[in-house]
């Protein structure tokens, strides 16, 4: 008997189909074992050819997709700048929910200097990098210090300034030889806490997802002293009731960076 073929052949050319049935189709009148065989080897071969005609249409259409938004991307009139909004004064959210601070005027005068329209979002911390890394802005401009595990994954500008870090404790809180550090406090996933991890290791170290709790920790006696950027300690020098350590503070050079996409 012929083998039928029916609409599950027609991903596959319909010469090969038409070479493989007349073989099939004597073979299988005179072996009828050796014409099933043939005929599940043909089955096998249409369902692989209709199976890798599926797979090119995918990438077929996610090519058209990629192009789209590559398109759409240089059809922007604007960039996306992301912040962390929580780091006084570099950048913070204002008493109307604005974006103030350093790192928001930085990024303004950049776009006003490009002739572009420019676009500055919020970010929480720990996830400003994977935010870049998946597309959701075009640059981070955030006092991000420009390190060698950072540019294992992004790439930087070159520095916009250069700072150090030092230790901010509440005043009239003496530390000495007989009094000295136990609990330091800093932000997490930054420069500073890495240098405490190496270098306070007699110290518990207290981290916190953003500078502004740094700070209530310290108001609030949970920490004796905070490592911070010097930069920033007229900050929470204003807010009274701290002064910066110049005998425990460790003048470490660093500089910030614009992040982007390596």
């Amino acid at each position: 008997m012929k083998p039928q073929l029916t609409h599950q052949y027609q991903g596959l050319s319909c010469k090969v189909l038409m070479i493989i049935t007349c073989i099939i189709a004597p073979i299988h009148q005179a072996h009828a074992s050796l014409g099933d065989i043939l005929q599940t080897l043909l089955q096998t071969v249409i369902e692989q050819s209709a199976m890798l005609e599926k797979e090119q249409n995918t990438i077929t259409h996610n090519q058209a997709n990629n192009e789209n938004d590559s398109q759409a991307d240089d059809d922007r009139d604007f960039i996306c700048i992301a912040t962390e909004g929580a780091y006084p004064p570099f950048n913070s959210v204002d008493s109307e929910g604005n974006l103030v601070g350093f790192d928001v005027d930085l990024s303004n005068a950049l776009c006003a200097d490009m002739q572009i329209k420019c676009e500055i979002v919020s970010q929480e911390w720990d996830g400003i990098i994977p935010g870049l890394k998946a597309k959701k802005y075009d640059a981070i401009i955030a006092g991000m210090a420009i390190t060698k595990e950072r540019k294992r994954v992004i790439d930087f500008s070159e520095p916009y300034f250069v700072s150090s870090m030092t230790y901010v404790g509440r005043k009239n809180h003496v530390t000495n030889a007989l009094n000295p550090v136990k609990i330091i406090g800093v932000q997490s996933h930054t420069e500073a806490h890495d240098y405490l991890i190496k270098h306070e290791s007699d110290s518990t170290i207290i981290t916190s997802d953003n500078s502004d709790d740094v700070y209530k920790n310290l108001q609030q006696g949970k920490i004796q002293m905070s490592g911070i950027q010097q930069k920033a300690t007229r900050h929470t020098k204003e807010q009274g009731n701290t002064t910066q350590n110049e005998e425990k503070s460790k003048l470490i050079k660093t500089g910030p960076g614009m992040a982007l996409m390596t």
